[in-house]
């Protein structure tokens, strides 16, 4: 699912043949290697609880032409959520290098704890020890982006391709980052390569809907959030976007329905329902 980083210099270390040692005892290697982790960062600087900085929502384009007298025009401005940068864990190639699956594991806990500046500086050091592991450039682009660096993580992103060229979901996740710097252009290039590589990949057609949108393209960003729907009907943002793009193109009852399954599968989008309903049908004394 994006700087002025510079690849990291490759440095030797002395590692642990896996030709002969079982599976239980690189595990038994791995858990060492965790604690040991833990101990270096401990002396390098004391842990502080930095701040959680919240994922940015995009702002959905508020159409030019708004029917008057309504206050929909809110609505229209409301914070749809982008397909957040995932980190899947392929073991087989993160196995490669047991030292490097230490720093990537210690980096995925902090990932998971909304420590993105600790995760980034773990996921740097699995990199020193494997520079061609795509899996820690994908999670180490993942925690720029939740830091909001965007160019860096674009950078990074395409560091990761470089290594792993056939990843659609490195590919949705650099579309996220490009639609974050509002290169919309090229947000729906890496969403289509996504595509193209993993037909079923829901979260994909949602950010190409988002793409399509911001670039006036409204009936290709509808077909996009029903392809979304069509493989994740539980997903609220696509039905969002969806009656969004219809309200724009004058569908007024499609827009209400989809702005009603929206409230449905999340309350959050109650109020803009409600909205939308008192547009529709304004009271004789509106």
């Amino acid at each position: 699912m994006a700087e002025g980083c510079q690849p990291h210099e490759e440095r030797l270390f002395d590692r642990p043949s896996l030709r002969t040692k079982t599976g239980d005892e690189v595990t038994a290697l791995i858990k060492r290697g965790l604690t040991l982790a833990n101990e270096v960062e401990a002396r390098l600087h004391a842990q502080i609880n930095r701040p959680t900085p919240a994922p940015p929502d995009p702002l959905v384009n508020q159409p030019q032409h708004q029917p008057e007298n309504t206050g929909l025009g809110r609505a229209t401005q409301l914070q749809t959520d982008l397909p957040l940068p995932t980190i899947p864990l392929q073991g087989e190639e993160a196995q490669q290098n047991p030292w490097a699956m230490v720093w990537l594991q210690r980096g995925l806990q902090k990932f998971g704890q909304g420590d993105y500046q600790g995760a980034g500086d773990n996921f740097k050091q699995a990199l020193q020890k494997q520079p061609s592991l795509a899996i820690a450039h994908n999670a180490l682009a993942g925690a720029l982006y939740h830091q909001e660096k965007f160019l860096e993580a674009v950078v990074i992103y395409h560091q990761a391709l470089d290594h792993d060229p056939d990843n659609a979901q490195i590919y949705c996740n650099l579309g996220s980052t490009l639609y974050q710097l509002q290169d919309f252009d090229e947000a729906t290039i890496a969403f289509q390569q996504a595509l193209q590589l993993d037909l079923y990949l829901a979260q994909a057609y949602y950010g190409l809907g988002l793409a399509y949108y911001r670039s006036g393209f409204y009936e290709e960003s509808i077909i996009a959030y029903e392809q979304a729907i069509h493989l994740n009907d539980h997903h609220a943002e696509s039905f969002v976007g969806l009656g969004i793009a219809l309200y724009y193109l004058g569908d007024y009852q499609e827009a209400s329905l989809s702005f009603r399954q929206a409230m449905q599968l999340d309350p959050r989008y109650i109020q803009l329902h409600m909205m939308f309903q008192d547009f529709l049908y304004p009271s004789p004394s509106g």
